[in-house]
């Protein structure tokens, strides 16, 4: 079972993780933006920031769905051991 802080650590990097995919979204949806400014913009550079949006959007994704169980499964297993507490008393 893995301690209290090592759960900080691994909650706070996801955190931080989907921190950096956000920004790195944002750089793209601009650089996406600039590229159909131009008059003659390179499509196929565009389709490869597609593609890479698309990706980090499902790592993204990935990311929350982990952490999501990950605190499910921790509230469900401290829900059990109070209630297995309660009856020991």
């Amino acid at each position: 079972m893995r301690d209290t802080h090592s759960t900080v650590r691994s909650v706070l990097g996801g955190e931080i993780h989907l921190g950096a995919i956000d920004k790195r979204l944002a750089n793209i949806k601009h650089e996406i933006a600039e590229e159909l400014k131009r008059p003659a913009p390179d499509f196929l550079r565009v389709s490869k920031l597609k593609r890479q949006k698309l990706r980090l959007k499902d790592t993204a994704r990935r990311t929350l769905s982990a952490a999501t169980n990950a605190h499910i499964r921790r509230s469900s297993a401290s829900a059990h051991l109070t209630v297995e507490n309660a009856r020991n008393d």
